[in-house]
């Protein structure tokens, strides 16, 4: 594999592997930020990283093609942007993301994860 390609994989260990993870953030969500598109569920964690997971249900985009590309967007805005403290993070798609533009959706999620960071950021310094 090329030395560029490598630099841009997103790494399992930065993935929500299982359904135990999903669950946690599921029933104890500490953070949501909400958007038309998306809901955004984040939970702290004790590893010294946070972690993404997808979901992109058929019904909210049926073409293949379409939630893959979603999903790809979503992971590589979230490796561009160091969410701190470290936090498990569940992207739920809504009916709302077919009718974004993919400018739209990278602009809105970079915004997302700016507005997450700091509602975790205040969390972790409210419980201190």
């Amino acid at each position: 594999m090329e030395p560029e390609k490598l630099r841009h994989k997103f790494p399992k260990n930065l993935r929500l592997n299982n359904s135990e993870d999903y669950r946690a953030v599921f029933d104890g969500s500490d953070v949501k930020v909400a958007h038309p598109g998306y809901l955004l569920l984040a939970k702290k964690n004790k590893k010294k990283y946070s972690r993404l997971g997808l979901v992109v249900g058929k019904k909210n985009l049926p073409k293949a093609f379409a939630r893959n590309r979603l999903k790809r967007l979503v992971r590589e805005t979230f490796r561009q942007f160091s969410i701190h403290p470290s936090v498990d993070v569940v992207f739920l798609s809504r009916k709302g993301v077919a009718d974004i533009t993919k400018q739209e959706v990278y602009s809105t999620l970079t915004k997302a994860w700016k507005r997450l960071s700091l509602k975790c950021q205040k969390l972790e310094n409210s419980l201190d």
